[in-house]
């Protein structure tokens, strides 16, 4: 399976509590508003073993917790950032799915759906219009009922033949 990530050379910021976080491929930077110093959270190798989050606020570096694995002490860094999988994260695909699929069927419903081509025909050529009906040239309806239709009878038919 291919998974497409997307990088900017510009670092994201974003703001924190008393500052302004960013994040860089490795490390986290903190600017806080109340000194000129900035704070740095990066992922290193400590001498224990295994891999470290460092806190270094210029004056010296202390290591944070240790983890086992780099990509653990990066998650860990990544998290702290803010970075966490949503768990319904298919539910906000699902809904930009349909919003998507509803604003297509709107889309094509207005712009695109069929019409019928005799009234296509007439809106293409308005001189071609009918005429309206005059009230006045029209008759009155006949008082009279008209005479049922005259309908065939098979066995009417088969009787009068056969004689």
């Amino acid at each position: 399976m291919w998974t497409i990530t997307r990088r900017s050379p510009v670092p994201p910021l974003r703001f924190v509590a008393g500052g302004i976080a960013c994040q860089q491929e490795d490390a986290l930077t903190v600017y806080p508003f109340s000194s000129p110093a900035p704070v740095t959270l990066r992922v290193a190798p400590v001498s224990g073993g295994g891999y470290g989050v460092i806190l270094a606020d210029g004056t010296q570096d202390r290591t944070l917790a240790q983890y086992p694995q780099r990509r653990q002490a990066e998650r860990q860094l990544r998290q702290l950032f803010g970075h966490r999988p949503s768990p319904w994260r298919w539910v906000d695909r699902l809904g930009r799915v349909s919003l998507m699929a509803v604003l297509a069927f709107v889309v094509w419903f207005l712009f695109f759906l069929p019409v019928d081509p005799a009234y296509q025909a007439l809106s293409a050529n308005p001189t071609a219009w009918p005429e309206p009906a005059n009230p006045a040239s029209v008759g009155a309806a006949p008082s009279a009922t008209p005479a049922p239709a005259w309908i065939d009878d098979p066995a009417e038919s088969v009787s009068t033949h056969g004689q």
